[in-house]
C-alpha cells in the first residue's frame, strides 16, 4: 500500500485541489483510493459530493471498516 500526504500549515496553497485531482486521477487509473478530509471546511468532501459527516464519523466511531470506504476502481 502506498500513502500520499498533502499537507501545509498555510491556507490557500492548493492542497484541496491537488488532493482531489490526484485522487481522481488514481481512481481513473483503476487504483483503490481512500481520501480522508479532516479539514473542518470539508471542501474535498464537497468536491466529491460526499456528506463529510457520513463517512468520516462512521470511520472514526468504528462503525464502518476502512475497507468499505475505499473507492473501488471502475470495472474494466
Amino acid at each position: 500500500m502506498k500513502v500520499a500526504v498533502i499537507y501545509s500549515g498555510k491556507g490557500g496553497v492548493g492542497k484541496t485541489s491537488t488532493a482531489f485531482q490526484l485522487a481522481s486521477f488514481l481512481h481513473s487509473k483503476h487504483f483503490s483510493v481512500l481520501a480522508l478530509d479532516l479539514d473542518p471546511q470539508a471542501n474535498f468532501s464537497s468536491l466529491a459530493r460526499v456528506n463529510p459527516s457520513d463517512a468520516a464519523f462512521r470511520l472514526l466511531l468504528g462503525d464502518e471498516p476502512v475497507q468499505s470506504l475505499i473507492s473501488k476502481p471502475p470495472h474494466s
